[in-house]
């Protein structure tokens, strides 16, 4: 994910979308979100999971550099291209 903005659970304004809003606008007949333990059992524990584990997902090594992006994406710059 290049930045929170672009997730598709938030709208132009930031708002967070109802699961309603979000399944039908990817056609879904429903829509349901698994556990962060069943995600990580899923794709393992050494996996970055710095897009949904802010900033604690990224590994140590990135964290500093993580921040330093995610505090210019937030003032509008495009920090993660």
């Amino acid at each position: 994910m290049r930045s929170k903005k672009e997730f598709i659970a938030r709208d132009e304004n930031g708002r967070i979308k109802t699961w309603d809003e979000i399944g039908k606008e990817i056609g879904a007949d429903s829509l349901a979100y698994t556990s962060m333990k069943s995600l990580r059992e899923a794709i393992g524990f050494d996996t970055c999971r710095g897009c949904i584990d802010f900033p604690d997902g990224y590994p140590f090594e990135w964290k500093d550099d993580v921040i330093k992006l995610f505090k210019k994406d937030k003032k509008g710059i495009r920090a993660y291209e």
